[in-house]
């Protein structure tokens, strides 16, 4: 009995992570998971292998991470520090080509919460790419903002607030390609839109990828955290499953936990 049981726990992790890798790595490009814990660098779980570079005191932390089976995080003092993709500019994602950002992140109200979580492309009329939070249009302030130099997109939930929050933005080109056909998620939730400015966007081959930094040096005071690009856009199921369901490790030490609760019982049926 008890290895029947054993069995059907060993099937149940095998189709859970099967169904998760399937979803959620098809497109992924980047995936900086932030789990070394130490060191200047920080490696990509995705396709491109764009190793990332803590700079100017961006530092680890142990004892604060996303609560999705993490064990690290980066923590950012919203100074001048940043992780960057030394030499690499997701040529991927580039100019009006389909994409999807997402990660963890943490922060608290400042005296200028307009903190950068992704930078890439050039800081000119629609040609670069950031995603960060935002104290300047719409009547909410500390939401999401994706903008392009000219124009951008704000969400209606408050981010600032010192919990962790699962951002995601994807966008793509409908023939008029406009940052106004990006759609803002906060822990897996589609945002209805707070104030919009439109602009024609083409996503320059312009400065390395930056974490915790956007394209005109707007640095993140706060944590960062499992950090993903994908080639595509990942549907609302998708995004819900990123921000809802643990890492695979997680679900792992779950099971096995399941495994000996099963055998525990058994043992004292005897």
């Amino acid at each position: 009995m008890a290895m029947h049981r054993r069995s059907i726990v060993t099937a149940i992790v095998a189709a859970v992570l099967i169904l998760i890798g399937n979803s959620l790595n098809a497109g992924l490009i980047n995936h900086w998971r932030f789990e070394e814990g130490s060191g200047t660098t920080t490696a990509d779980a995705g396709s491109a292998g764009a190793i990332g570079t803590l700079m100017n005191g961006a530092a680890w932390d142990t004892t604060e991470f996303a609560p999705i089976g993490s064990t690290a995080s980066i923590r950012f003092d919203g100074d001048d520090d940043r992780v960057q993709a030394t030499g690499y500019k997701a040529p991927l994602v580039q100019g009006t080509l389909d994409r999807t950002y997402a990660a963890w992140i943490k922060t608290a109200p400042t005296n200028d919460q307009n903190d950068g979580i992704f930078g890439m492309g050039t800081n000119t009329g629609g040609l670069k790419w950031t995603i960060r939070t935002q104290r300047q249009n719409g009547p909410v302030d500390g939401n999401l903002r994706v903008e392009v130099n000219g124009g951008y997109k704000t969400g209606t939930t408050v981010i600032d607030d010192g919990e962790w929050h699962h951002i995601a933005v994807t966008w793509t080109d409908d023939g008029t390609p406009d940052v106004n056909d990006a759609l803002l998620y906060v822990d897996g939730v589609l945002e209805t839109t707070d104030a919009v400015l439109d602009e024609t966007m083409n996503t320059a081959n312009g400065i390395d990828v930056r974490l915790g930094e956007s394209v005109n040096g707007r640095n993140w005071d706060g944590w960062l955290d499992d950090m993903r690009i994908y080639d595509e856009v990942l549907d609302a199921d998708a995004i819900f499953a990123l921000a809802n369901i643990p890492e695979p490790s997680a679900i792992v030490l779950a099971a096995f936990g399941l495994l000996g609760l099963l055998c525990g019982r058994r043992r004292r049926r005897k």
